[in-house]
């Protein structure tokens, strides 16, 4: 089953798709003529303006050349010479995070929306902090993305996103889905804005491609508080943290390094540099500090 798509202006119809899924009991079997024809349905180039077509041409990735200018401009092989990890936990330390005004209002059972965007910041036991950005730099190689790796998974879930820090690599792309019984509808803000699309329960993920490299925001238009920042970066060594503070980045190639980490709802930062060993976990734990009278944030 497909998104609905709606077209800007809005469009009144929706285009669903039912797409059929062919079994057979035996290794040669073959379809029935009537079933072949849908099959072969299937495989046609969408008709121009269908809800299909938008939602292909909004989710196609650059060009591998146009990738590869920003990731890799040097034009170096994949780094193959020994590599490490590092892990650690990023702490908050200072003031606590002040309440936020749900831009919108809040529509009834809508149970992650205060966790999620209530306050400044996500804070979990023990001080840990959710929702950083961490980044290892300054390394010598060229890291690309793990095949396979092309979509960042995000989850539309009691009216809101699953994180409010998504990080990716230039050349993969945002698949939303939702997750509960409502229905989402993500806008990629930072970038213009082809067709209205609507994340539908059991439906398939609705994708959206940045650009270029860069900040963005991924806000749910029903649900206006519902944003969370949006890095494109130009290398693949980097994680986001959850409510319990944890990061880890493997496959870094070996040497002096820089962590950095970045918490985007106060702009706060803490970097260290650190020396990786071949085949070693580097643990690497952060603090952030955070001072209620300082914040400028409405």
């Amino acid at each position: 089953m497909s998104q609905r798509c709606l077209s800007r202006p809005f469009a009144s119809g929706v285009a669903p798709l039912l797409l059929g899924v062919l079994s057979c009991l035996s290794f040669s079997c073959r379809a029935k003529p009537d079933e072949q024809a849908k099959d072969d349905a299937k495989t046609e180039a969408p008709e121009p303006g269908s809800a299909r077509a938008i939602q292909e041409e909004m989710g196609t990735l650059p060009p591998p050349d146009v990738v590869q200018k920003v990731t890799n401009s040097a034009g170096r092989q994949p780094y193959s010479g020994p590599t490490a990890t590092v892990r650690g936990v990023v702490r908050i330390k200072g003031d606590s995070a002040p309440k936020t005004a749900l831009t919108g209002g809040v529509e009834p059972r809508c149970e992650m929306a205060e966790p999620m965007f209530g306050r400044l910041f996500r804070e979990g036991p023990g001080r840990t902090l959710a929702d950083v950005l961490v980044t290892v730099t300054e390394y010598d190689g060229y890291v690309p993305v793990p095949a396979g790796k092309e979509t960042v998974m995000v989850r539309g879930e009691g009216c809101a996103w699953d994180r409010r820090t998504i990080a990716l690599t230039f050349g993969q792309r945002i698949g939303v889905v939702a997750a509960d019984r409502r229905p989402y509808v993500p806008d990629l803000v930072g970038q213009r804005r082809v067709a209205e699309l609507f994340a539908m329960p059991g439906a398939d993920p609705i994708h959206l491609v940045p650009a270029a490299p860069g900040q963005y925001a991924l806000q749910d238009s029903m649900r206006l508080y519902s944003r969370s920042d949006v890095f494109v970066l130009a290398y693949s060594t980097h994680d986001v943290t959850g409510l319990d503070g944890v990061y880890e980045i493997s496959g870094v190639p070996v040497g002096k390094v820089k962590i950095g980490a970045y918490l985007p709802a106060t702009t706060g930062v803490a970097e260290k540099v650190v020396e990786l060993e071949a085949g070693k976990t580097k643990e690497v734990d952060l603090e952030i500090e955070y001072k209620a009278d300082a914040d400028s944030t409405p």
